[in-house]
């Protein structure tokens, strides 16, 4: 079966919502640089609209990216690949980000797929406002 079929037969949709610029801290990792502290930050939640159950080997890929520049694949900013290990959504994120790499007329893009067995199942992509 072909992967539109897939996507065309899921008919479901991933609600990338409440994705906002912050800056966050990570307390967790002692080796962690002050450059990293302070650096802004998309965070939000992925949540599924068609009730399914993912399989532990499910992966979650949340990117960052700048589509400014048409028929040319986009430069990712920031991305972020996390297995769900049997967890369902909604799903959290933040994916810090180096200011200094968006420029100022920027087309920023932020896309969320799932693949199960290096096939993605689910995928989305807005132009946050």
């Amino acid at each position: 079966m072909k992967l539109w079929h897939i996507l065309g037969g899921i008919t479901l949709s991933v609600v990338l919502s409440g994705a906002a610029v912050a800056a966050t801290a990570v307390t967790d990792s002692p080796t962690v640089s002050q450059n990293q502290l302070a650096m802004p930050a998309v965070s939000g939640t992925i949540n599924l609209h068609q009730r399914i159950a993912l399989p532990p080997n499910a992966a979650l890929t949340v990117t960052v990216s700048d589509a400014t520049v048409p028929d040319v694949p986009s430069c990712v900013l920031a991305q972020k690949v996390a297995w769900t290990d049997g967890k369902q959504a909604p799903f959290t994120f933040t994916l810090p980000y180096n200011p200094a790499d968006v420029q100022p007329n920027a087309r920023i893009l932020l896309s969320a797929a799932v693949t199960i067995d290096n096939r993605v199942v689910m995928a989305t992509q807005v132009f946050p406002p």
